[in-house]
């Protein structure tokens, strides 16, 4: 659940629409999150992120179970759509970090570990093509509304706390561990790596889960709390982002694969 430095927020305020009567098998490769002592969570920088630095603040969460679910899929394609159109030109496996840090970045490139066979890292996504795969794993899993946005919140932290570049062929690796993460915060049930896998028919089988969990667990400083306030900047900057007109789409240039 979703928690403050000193208390839970109520699973009946923040998670009411979680009905998952599934039983869940341990996945060996699992990293336990749970059991992980946590730093105080940095504060959102919403100016330093891919939501508008204007973005509405809440004083009460108390609606925030209210969430539509289509909304916030929307904003959060949104949101890494525009990631992915910034950090296009970008050298992927190119940078200057320690070899053990590139090492475990390149995990998270799907030129060298694909999630599957579409070839989708191979240019800029449309925001149509990420919100197929938040749905993907939203309904693989059974997500719900706070799931997403604790999976941005994740992301960001991911970004702006390590090297991570949220590019063309990184998305979608960074995206996915993030709402692995997130799944795991919010659910008060065990999540496993093997739901994910199978529960998501696209995934392919030899992908390196566990070992980009724990990368990504490393990059967010092993941060996973998220305080009422921050979760609301959140939840309210994503609506802002949804009444927005629909981004322009990229203009087509050299497949990011040839780089």
């Amino acid at each position: 659940m979703l928690m403050t430095s000193g208390f839970p927020i109520s699973t009946g305020r923040l998670a009411a629409s979680l009905n998952h009567e599934r039983r869940r098998r341990r996945s060996k490769d699992d990293t336990d999150i749970g059991v992980v002592a946590t730093p105080e969570p940095r504060k959102a920088n919403l100016r330093r992120s891919a939501l508008a630095s204007n973005a509405t603040e809440a004083q009460e969460i108390s609606t925030l179970d209210n969430a539509d679910l289509d909304t916030i899929i929307c904003a959060v394609a949104r949101v890494v759509y525009q990631y992915t159109v910034r950090n296009d030109s970008v050298r992927i496996g190119k940078s200057e970090a320690p070899s053990s840090t590139q090492q475990a970045l390149d995990l998270f490139d799907e030129a060298r570990h694909p999630l599957d066979d579409s070839g989708a890292w191979t240019a800029v996504p449309s925001v149509g093509t990420i919100e197929d795969f938040l749905y993907d794993v939203q309904e693989g899993l059974q997500l719900d509304a706070t799931c997403i946005v604790t999976a941005l919140v994740m992301l960001e932290r991911a970004v702006y706390g390590s090297s991570l570049v949220v590019a063309p062929r990184t998305w979608r690796v960074a995206l996915l561990m993030a709402l692995v993460i997130a799944s795991k915060v919010v659910f008060d049930e065990d999540v496993f790596l093997g739901d994910f896998r199978s529960k998501i028919a696209w995934l392919n089988h030899n992908v390196h889960l566990s070992e980009q969990e724990a990368v990504f667990l490393s990059m967010i400083d092993y941060s996973t709390m998220v305080n009422p306030r921050q979760y609301a900047q959140y939840y309210y900057a994503l609506l802002d982002q949804a009444a927005l007109a629909p981004p322009a789409p990229s203009q087509p240039q050299q497949p990011t694969g040839s780089r």
